[in-house]
């Protein structure tokens, strides 16, 4: 960085006394400071990125759950004996199962609760979400109806 000096009458003084320059040491660390946040900033965004496509990925498993579902649920209540997680790998080989359960983008289970009413089957799919702990803000839930329909549309 340099300088311009001028005295009172608009002369410009001597090049050896106008010039100042940065030191070596104050231009790095300023070059430093300036990658750093850089790096920061990146991180930050890639790590928001990720949580992203994650929550996308959980809700694509949560559709083909759904999906499942609905291909294979018996024209009506009650659910005696049909299991979720069976009938999700049937229909859909690379959903991936953790403990039983259909697994979310985290790798850890997703809660799937189906409640026959009186038009259909009522069914809620909750992940954890990235925290991993259930009733937090962060939460994935998808919620959906499926009706009850005459046994030979099936």
């Amino acid at each position: 960085m340099f300088v311009r000096i001028q005295d009172s009458r608009g002369k410009s003084l001597p090049q050896h006394i106008w010039t100042l320059s940065v030191p070596r040491k104050i231009k790095f660390l300023l070059v430093a400071a300036s990658l750093l946040l850089i790096a920061v900033v990146a991180q930050v965004i890639v790590t928001r990125t990720i949580a992203q496509v994650r929550r996308m990925k959980t809700l694509d498993t949560m559709g083909l759950v759904s999906v499942a579902l609905d291909r294979t649920l018996p024209a009506q209540g009650p659910l005696v004996g049909y299991d979720v997680v069976e009938q999700a790998k049937r229909s859909f080989p690379s959903i991936e199962i953790v403990d039983g359960k259909v697994a979310d983008a985290w790798g850890r289970p997703i809660k799937v609760s189906i409640e026959c009413e009186s038009d259909g089957f009522h069914i809620r799919m909750t992940s954890a979400g990235k925290d991993g702990e259930f009733d937090t803000g962060d939460d994935v839930v998808k919620e959906l109806v499926i009706l009850y329909r005459p046994v030979k549309d099936r």
